[in-house]
């Protein structure tokens, strides 16, 4: 009955807890059941340490900043999340020597708007070359680069290559003519318009950006497409996917922004370079309907020990498509890396697609 009595007169008086087990014992008694009752040292350093820890982020800073495969002791909580907990570790040493990303996002669609004229930006040497420099710098490559390689060409070399490019714009105008005169079989086709439709153009662009979704996820073949202005043979918007800058020794952020700011390196070696561009560019907006060019050179590929950049063998597949005048619209190509071991089975086949 005391007991209850003493309940309730606590209740009654609004003591309870710590007060109400401290109301019948001294003074000193008291301090000690408080001090007894209060949080060590120790136990808040560890409350501290456990909020902090539950606080930290979900991810190690390899997966926040490069967004790749961490090399924490343990999977991070984002790579577990996405089911990734396996893949979530580095092999010892793999990626050490890897370039941080210039940006994290992957843009799909390069567009092009600036059209400047480039004709202030060469003196060459070779005046035969400026037709092929010009259309090289407008595709995207250095303009110091591509005159002082043409500016290099040997006497005898260049004046053979002077003359063959005569022939070939002789040619080239024959071609030109005889399609705008027609004969009775196949007669002359309706003057083309002289713009570029913006219903055109955006099915152009739709189309360029599914392609490259499509090749992002190849681990062989390179892929890259660049888009035309018929009407002006200006270049208007370029994809690729990461395996073709992975070739060049490059990420695909960085190859685009080169090609956006017209920085693009040469990555054939000389010789071959040279072929490619005596042969093919001459052509480039010619011969629309042909089929597709098949062809094999040696590109520099990544750099190796050293800072060196040794001579690779690819195969490259090259394609054109037209609109209904016959002006090229889009140029698409593949390449796909050629192993020592592979040398002789690939030239065997076809030996005149070789330099």
């Amino acid at each position: 009955m005391q007991a209850f009595n003493d309940t309730w007169s606590a209740r009654t008086t609004g003591v309870s807890g710590i007060e109400g087990k401290l109301a019948n014992v001294s003074t000193f008694e008291r301090m000690s059941v408080i001090n007894s009752l209060l949080p060590t040292g120790n136990e808040i350093k560890e409350a501290r340490r456990l909020a902090s820890k539950s606080r930290a982020s979900v991810a190690c800073r390899s997966c926040m900043q490069l967004k790749k495969r961490c090399s924490d002791e343990r999977p991070c909580t984002r790579c577990k999340r996405h089911g990734k907990s396996s893949t979530c570790f580095r092999s010892e040493g793999s990626g050490l020597d890897q370039i941080q990303r210039p940006i994290v996002y992957t843009p799909a669609y390069l567009e092009f708007d600036d059209f400047r004229s480039p004709a202030s930006k060469f003196a060459l040497r070779n005046e035969w070359a400026f037709d092929s420099v010009i259309r090289l710098w407008s595709l995207g490559y250095q303009a110091g680069i591509i005159a002082k390689f043409f500016d290099s060409i040997p006497p005898q070399i260049s004046s053979v290559a002077k003359r063959v490019l005569g022939l070939m714009e002789n040619l080239a105008r024959v071609r030109a003519a005889s399609r705008a005169a027609g004969s009775r079989d196949n007669p002359a086709p309706i003057c083309p318009p002289t713009s570029f439709g913006a219903e055109d153009d955006q099915n152009l662009r739709f189309q360029m950006r599914a392609d490259a979704a499509r090749w992002e996820g190849e681990n062989v073949y390179g892929f890259f497409q660049i888009a035309f202005n018929p009407a002006t043979r200006q270049r208007t918007g370029v994809v690729m996917n990461s395996r073709y800058a992975d070739l060049l020794g490059m990420h695909k952020e960085e190859l685009l922004s080169r090609y956006a700011a017209r920085d693009v390196v040469p990555h054939r070696t000389d010789q071959d370079q040279l072929l490619i561009w005596l042969t093919d560019l001459q052509h480039l907006f010619d011969d629309a309907v042909k089929g597709t060019v098949e062809q094999y050179y040696r590109i520099h590929g990544p750099p190796g020990p050293g800072g060196s950049r040794p001579a690779a063998l690819v195969w490259t597949s090259m394609a054109k498509t037209a609109d209904p005048w016959g002006r090229v619209t889009k140029v698409t190509l593949l390449m796909q890396a050629i192993s020592p071991e592979d040398y002789d089975a690939a030239v065997l086949p076809a030996p005149q697609a070789f330099p």
